[in-house]
């Protein structure tokens, strides 16, 4: 599944056949866990290309 999230292996066609509370309760920790992974992923680029632009902005106003 985190394969699949992140483009690098082919997206999973369903989850499989329920057959007991464990079983859907081991596939929503699995897909909470790769949406937290996706999110924190998302979020600590956005950080890094954040602080890029705040550079670069500091860097046009010094040389004015």
């Amino acid at each position: 599944m985190l394969g699949a999230a992140f483009g690098v292996a082919p997206a999973v066609e369903g989850l499989g056949e329920t057959e007991s509370d464990a079983k859907d309760l081991l596939r929503s920790t699995i897909s909470a866990t790769v949406n937290k992974v996706c999110l924190d992923r998302y979020l600590e680029e956005y950080r890094k290309r954040r602080e890029q632009a705040e550079t670069i902005a500091e860097k046009e106003i010094s040389l004015l």
